[in-house]
């Protein structure tokens, strides 16, 4: 009699899905040359986790492209992992805390709570909560990085398709109801 238990989980390894080969970027640029947050007058690279594209975080995420920054964070674009090749792909933004951010535990607290609230309130579709959260060990500290679904574009980005950056009134009420109901 022939057994197949022994190689159920090998096969089964071989349907998860795998990290995207990322090629190699144009050469570096100069180190006089800042970008991004790099820009800001109050950056300093230390306080940074130093993600790159390709990386592979909490044996889940695969880093695409960093989407935004500010003080307090950098935001990637990020493929899921989890799941089998024949399931749609699953993209995903990361929010890496720097190591000097010390709300970013308190963020996480907040949301927590809103999720908690009762989901029939009228307002709570319109939260962004977190839907994972995970530690990325760096070279001397810890970064906490939250989890979110993609969403939608920035209203500060949305602006920019009108004329003169103004949104039309009437959509630019529409935009306050919502967010005040």
């Amino acid at each position: 009699m022939i057994s197949f238990r022994g190689s159920i989980p090998r096969f089964s390894a071989l349907l998860r899905k795998k990290p995207f080969p990322i090629p190699s970027p144009d050469p570096p640029l100069a180190p006089d040359i800042l970008i991004d947050e790099e820009t800001s007058p109050i950056y300093n690279s230390k306080h940074f986790y130093p993600a790159k594209p390709g990386e592979v975080l909490a044996d889940r995420y695969q880093t695409l492209i960093k989407v935004g920054w500010g003080v307090s964070s950098t935001v990637w674009l990020a493929r899921d992992l989890q799941g089998h090749i024949e399931e749609p792909e699953n993209i995903v933004t990361l929010k890496i805390a720097n190591k000097s951010a010390n709300l970013a535990g308190h963020e996480r607290d907040v949301e927590e709570h809103i999720s908690t609230a009762d989901p029939s309130h009228r307002g709570r579709s319109l939260m962004r909560t977190f839907i994972d959260a995970f530690e990325i060990k760096g070279k001397e500290d810890f970064y906490s990085c939250l989890v979110y679904p993609f969403m939608r574009e920035t209203l500060s980005m949305y602006q920019r398709r009108f004329n003169d950056r103004r949104m039309p009134l009437p959509l630019a009420k529409a935009y306050i109801h919502i967010l005040l109901t």
